[in-house]
């Protein structure tokens, strides 16, 4: 036995559930970039209704993120608290979702060359054409873009025989005038070499101008778009106020003190309504930028090419690109052909080599335009801590339709303001006209 004074071994320690109670370590919090602290916890008098916003977290930011700029406390107030808790009390509010229409898939429709229906379509394309296929055959053969309209080539590419069955025709022993209508058009088109492919590049060079055209303003367009909003000191400002605002309604709950929001969220703010439900959270925040910063109303005029930017689709920007590459490419290998075989009368290498030159410059000029455009939209999610596949279409969507929001609740404001004054002044005519006949009597 141990001597008189001294405590025995320690015991076995005590099972699970027994014994002092464990302190509970909780999990590191993301380290900040520097430069930014936690947002204040705001503890409203009332219950708030709620900024339904998905939180940007401190593990997506950077140094150079767009919130790490956020400066949200300048716009603390105790006025825009108290009317804060005045106007938004505890009523959910319902989101209508639209179903998407389902639009019937056009079937293609595909010609049966030198069938019945097929030598019909071809009498009607050239009886419209008004001129022998002679003439026909020079023009092609010229490349005389002064005569040849695209609508017109767009008519033999779409009306033109397969290669076998030009093969065909082209082998017939018969006189040409023993053949019938749409059978004589396909020997003449057959005496042209290549005659597919070079519709094809007479085609490409008559649209081609269309074609950059259609691609061009909307490359620039969502480029500026993205320096733009990434620029924009005053669409940040009215970041930080929506920040500020939405981190004291959601004092107490999950997305309290939020370093900041998905910018979607910006669309969804007069979705939320005040007590009376006369107006919005969005009509509150242009009411309070306008009584203390009125210059913020006008962010609008730093994002002129929002709306442009909003209707531009990158995919189908690059498939325009690759539509066009083909094109060029087929365009190159034709004037590389015609150079090799050509034969007397034949101007298309003449006419159309040193425009592939032209045509290729222009293509790639889109090419590296159209790339910085996608990185200068990556670099621009990445700023705001957005989901990488959001489209571009989907996003400056949001941001158009934000300043088309805001811009209506800026203009009901001043509508409403000027109701209550009309309703002001005729009650005080009012008062007076009661006031004089009283006095009368």
């Amino acid at each position: 036995p141990p001597p008189p004074g001294m405590g025995g071994p320690p015991g076995p320690p005590p099972p699970p559930g027994m014994g002092a109670p464990r302190m509970m370590m909780a999990p590191p919090k993301p380290q900040l970039p520097p430069g930014m602290s936690e947002k204040k916890l705001y503890k409203p008098g009332k219950q708030m209704k709620r900024a339904n916003w998905k939180q940007v977290t401190a593990a997506k930011l950077k140094a150079d993120s767009f919130w790490v700029k956020l400066k949200d406390e300048t716009f603390e107030s105790e006025e825009t608290c108290r009317r804060l808790e005045e106007n938004f009390a505890t009523k959910s509010t319902k989101t209508v979702t639209k179903p998407d229409a389902n639009k019937p898939a056009k079937k293609a429709k595909q010609l049966k060359v030198l069938d019945a229906k097929s030598a019909q379509n071809i009498a009607i394309m050239v009886g419209s054409l008004k001129m022998p296929l002679a003439k026909l055959k020079e023009l092609i053969m010229s490349v005389d873009f002064n005569a040849i309209p695209d609508g017109l080539v767009q008519q033999l590419i779409n009306n033109l025989p397969e290669q076998e069955q030009l093969t065909a025709l082209s082998e017939i022993k018969e006189p040409p005038s023993e053949l019938l209508e749409a059978e004589q058009f396909g020997v003449v088109m057959a005496s042209i070499k290549r005659i597919s492919a070079r519709l094809d590049t007479i085609s490409f060079r008559l649209r081609f101008s269309e074609m950059v055209d259609d691609s061009k303003p909307n490359i620039v367009a969502a480029t500026e778009a993205c320096c733009e909003l990434r620029n924009s000191n005053r669409f940040l400002q009215v970041c930080e106020f929506v920040l500020h605002v939405g981190n004291y309604m959601n004092a107490g709950s999950r997305n309290a003190q939020s370093l900041g929001f998905e910018m979607g969220f910006l669309t969804k703010l007069e979705g939320t309504k005040t007590a009376d439900n006369q107006t919005t959270l969005l009509h509150f925040l242009a009411e309070i930028l306008e009584e203390n910063h009125p210059e913020l109303l006008r962010f609008h005029e730093e994002l002129p090419h929002i709306e442009r930017a909003s209707r531009v689709s990158a995919d189908m920007l690059t498939s325009q690109l690759k539509v066009m590459e083909k094109s060029v490419k087929q365009l190159e290998t034709e004037v590389g052909m015609s150079k090799k075989a050509s034969v007397p009368g034949d101007k298309f290498f003449t006419v159309m080599g040193e425009w592939s030159k032209v045509a290729r410059e222009q293509y790639d000029l889109l090419c590296s335009m159209n790339s910085n455009m996608l990185k200068s939209y990556t670099l621009l999610l990445e700023y705001f801590c957005m989901d990488p596949k959001t489209t571009l279409d989907e996003f400056f969507g949001e941001m158009a339709l934000f300043k088309t929001q805001f811009q209506n609740a800026v203009k009901d404001n001043k509508k409403r303001k000027e109701m209550a004054e009309k309703l002001r002044k005729a009650e005080e005519a009012k008062r007076k006209h009661e006031e004089e006949s009283g006095a009368c009597c």
